[in-house]
């Protein structure tokens, strides 16, 4: 159990590494969001809202719902934008996510 957590650990410092990069590269082009800029969620969840798409057009990151359509809770994620159904390959806020009515980001 304990090299679970370890691994677990290590996946999640993996990721964090590899966002900085990400950032740092996605800041100096285009599709950056600023401070005080939001991201919000469309009326219709379904659809989706504000998104950041990087350079490369391969990932976006933005507010999603899980079950698209229902009244719930938004995260903050990041998916393959040409791959359908969206496959989610990061979550910010998994254990704690925001309710529905919410429906901005701001940083």
């Amino acid at each position: 159990m304990e090299t679970c957590k370890k691994n677990m650990l290590f996946m999640y410092f993996g990721v964090l590494l590899f966002l900085s990069f990400q950032v740092s590269y996605v800041s100096s082009v285009t599709d950056t969001i600023s401070i005080n800029q939001t991201l919000s969620v469309s009326q219709t969840i379904v659809s989706g809202g504000d998104t950041i798409v990087s350079s490369g057009d391969i990932f976006e990151l933005g507010l999603f719902n899980p079950t698209p359509g229902a009244i719930g809770f938004l995260y903050i994620g990041m998916w393959y934008k040409q791959i359908s159904p969206r496959t989610i390959v990061w979550v910010a806020n998994r254990e704690s996510p925001v309710r529905s009515e919410k429906r901005s980001f701001e940083l």
